[in-house]
Parts: C-alpha cells; sequence; structure tokens
C-alpha cells in the first residue's frame, strides 16, 4: 500500500529549491533523525544544498546512525528557500526554533512530513499519514516517490525509523506493511544487528542503576488501572544518569497486568516537568497530554510542564506549557 499523499507537489516544490533546511522535533529520537538524514542524502544526490538542524543534541545512543555527526543546532534563516519539518506534528511547540525566527516560518514555503493525529496539516505542502506507523514509513515512500536509490546507510536509517516507532516491532502499528518495508530495508542493506542493539539491548551501567531506582519507586493503582513514577532531579544526581537515560523506562514498566495507562514524570531543569503517557485497551493517552498542552498518539503521548507552588504550601501544581516531543 502507498499512502495517499501529494507527492507530485512534494516534488514539484523542490525543483524551485536549491538550499534547504530539514528541522527535527526537540529532544529527537530515532525516527526524526533516521527519516530526516535519509531524505537528506536523497536530495544532495539532486544536487540541493541541505541543512538538517535539531534545536536540542541527539542522544548518544544514536551515534550509530550514519550521517548522525552532521546534525547542527542552529541555522541562519536568511540562507534557505525551503523548510522541511519531520516529526513535528505542532510547528511553534515541537520544531523549537518557531519563536526564534517566526518571520522566516512566515516568508519561506513549508513542508510538513508527519504522522502525528494532532498535526494541522500546517504548512505549504502536508505529507500527513496518521495510519503510518512513524515517519519512517513515509519516507520510504516519499524516496521512492522521488525516484532514489536507497543506500545501506539509508535503508539502516529508515530501518532505525521504523525500529523506534514501532517499539522495535511490538506495538499495534507494526503492520504487515511495516514488516513488508522492513524486509526491503534489510534487502536494500539496513543493518538490523546494529539498530536493534543500539535501540534495545545497550544499556550503560548509569541506565541500568537510574532504572532501578525508578522501578524502587514505582506506584500502582488497581482501581483506576493507573501505574505512574516520578524521577527528581536528585534521583538522576544519585544514579549519575542523565534526562536522556529515562528514554525506553516507560516501555519497560508498560506491560503490567491490570494496567491501562502508565505515566513517567521526571523533573526538567528548575520546576519543570516532563510527563510521558502510554495506553492501552482504547483510552486516548493524547487526550490527558492535551491537559497540560502536550499531544501525541492515541497510545502513547507527552507534555511538558511549569511547576508552580500552591499557595501557603511547599507542593507544586503543574501549568500549561509546551508539548513534548
Amino acid at each position: 500500500m502507498i499512502l495517499d499523499l501529494p507527492y507530485d507537489a512534494f516534488i514539484n516544490q523542490l525543483t524551485h529549491a536549491e538550499r534547504i533546511v530539514q528541522i527535527s522535533h526537540i529532544n529527537p529520537d530515532a525516527d526524526t533523525l533516521g527519516s530526516s538524514l535519509a531524505l537528506r542524502s536523497a536530495l544532495e544526490r539532486q544536487g540541493k544544498q541541505v541543512t538538517t538542524v535539531c534545536m536540542d543534541i541527539p542522544s548518544d545512543q544514536y551515534d550509530f546512525m550514519p550521517g548522525i555527526s552532521r546534525i547542527e543546532h542552529d541555522f541562519d534563516p536568511t540562507a534557505y528557500d525551503l523548510i522541511i519539518t519531520v516529526d513535528c506534528a505542532d510547528l511553534k511547540k515541537m520544531s523549537g526554533f518557531y519563536q526564534r525566527y517566526a518571520d522566516f516560518f512566515e516568508r519561506v514555503p513549508v513542508i510538513n512530513i508527519d504522522h502525528h493525529p494532532s498535526n494541522d496539516r500546517y504548512g505549504k505542502i502536508a505529507l500527513v499519514a496518521p495510519q503510518a506507523a512513524s515517519v519512517g514509513q513515509i519516507m520510504y515512500h516519499v524516496l521512492n516517490a522521488l525516484g532514489a536509490e536507497i543506500t545501506p546507510d539509508m535503508a539502516t536509517q529508515l530501518l532505525a525509523a521504523l525500529y523506534f516507532d514501532t517499539g522495535s516491532f511490538q506495538h499495534s502499528n507494526t503492520t504487515s506493511q511495516v514488516m513488508k518495508i522492513a524486509a526491503d530495508l534489510k534487502t536494500l542493506g539496513a543493518d538490523h544487528a546494529q539498530v536493534a542493539y543500539h535501540l534495545f539491548r545497550k544499556k550503560s551501567l548509569p541506565i541500568l542503576k537510574l532504572w532501578g531506582l525508578a522501578l524502587g519507586k514505582l506506584k500502582l493503582d488497581y482501581d483506576r488501572s493507573l501505574a505512574w513514577i516520578y524521577i527528581s532531579q536528585a534521583d538522576l544526581d544519585a544514579a549519575g544518569a542523565e534526562y536522556k537515560d529515562l528514554e525506553g523506562l516507560i516501555g519497560l514498566i508498560h506491560g503490567i497486568p491490570g494496567i491501562k495507562m502508565t505515566v513517567l514524570l521526571s523533573e526538567r531543569d528548575k520546576n519543570q516537568l516532563k510527563g510521558s503517557i502510554r495506553t492501552e485497551n482504547g483510552i486516548d493517552a493524547s487526550h490527558f497530554a492535551a491537559a497540560f498542552g502536550g499531544g501525541g498518539h492515541h497510545k502513547a503521548a507527552g507534555f511538558s510542564a511549569v511547576l508552580q507552588p500552591q499557595p501557603q504550601s511547599t507542593a507544586y501544581l503543574p501549568v500549561k506549557e509546551t508539548a513534548a516531543a
């Protein structure tokens, strides 16, 4: 099944562009990174000048991905004639750059490539497919529409994107089409062993210490079918870990029998809170994330918030801020 998207409009827009900036979402994951890097390779072979940017430095978990060292963390908005956002459901909240360069985003054409149901189809051209398991799945079809050769490095990048957003092919979004694409990428030279090791098996000692500490703080409410963990900065310090080391933790605990919703809350900087939500049995995770200005998918969503003290109390309450990636 080829996704029904405006490929012709996308290709036509590319013919009018020479200098392209690709923007990955804040707190980048393997889907936004792998998809961006694969498209970059294809565009550069067409003679385009392409810069791939992300406001946040990618975790060293993704160092195995070909081309990852070419990710930059800022750009000159006067130097480009086309913007391509990758895996950004909300341009203003998830790109990280909109507030800094608002005039640039209003002046230069935007191509929006995404798979979040909450995406409002912003931009001149929207290649948005909520039915896709990942942007990597969309990008596979985009590259075929471009007539691009998928090299072994590009195949590895796209397989990492698919592998990550399907939870190593464990989530319900792992359709037969996803498996067919993964098989084709393997045929094209994707290094699935490296993808599986770095995205699933590899765990540093600080990560293991942090996860052990976190499991000791796990709270369960079987009446509400709810599990949650709160990780403070002190917890991270005790384990010698960083925020990025929390990635994958919610997947570890979201499988307890009788639990339909799992929430991971973590302290970020002063009075900052990040929340990640996973759900089962038809519960919409994005509905709960939206209450704090976040969003995401039906079974996986997130949010960021500012913690403010209650009057005459040392306790804190979350206040809406921005959507999490």
